[in-house]
């Protein structure tokens, strides 16, 4: 008997796997298995894709916690430039996008060293 395991958290006709049971004899096997089987790939299958699902938020979490740190410093790196150069807030930014560019470095990055020379680290 083989039963798939559907992938729970979409309305695709995705599957993430199947639950095999084989036995040396056919009529091992009566509805009432093959229904408590099912009952068993469901909640099999709600547990993986919360698991997964549980996984992708951690990461999205992460991601926002560094884009809002990141920010503050870019932020700083901008206020800097501006009282430097007499720039406005957008010039500013286009000098570290330009910088970043130039250097093939991430903005943040070259937005913590601005602030770290500045700050004498």
């Amino acid at each position: 008997m083989a039963i798939e395991l559907p992938a729970s958290d979409s309305n695709d006709a995705v599957h993430m796997g199947s639950l095999n049971i084989c036995s040396y004899s056919a009529p091992a096997f009566d509805p009432s298995d093959e229904s408590v089987m099912w009952l068993f790939t469901t909640a099999a299958s709600a547990a993986i894709s919360n698991a997964h699902q549980r996984q992708r938020s951690r990461e999205h979490i992460g991601n926002l916690e560094t884009a809002l740190a990141s920010r503050a410093v870019i932020e700083q790196a901008k206020r800097i430039l501006m009282a430097v150069h007499a720039c406005t807030a957008d010039q500013a930014f286009e000098l570290l996008v330009q910088q970043s560019q130039h250097n093939d470095v991430r903005l943040r990055d070259v937005a913590r060293h601005l602030h770290g020379s500045v700050a004498g680290r």
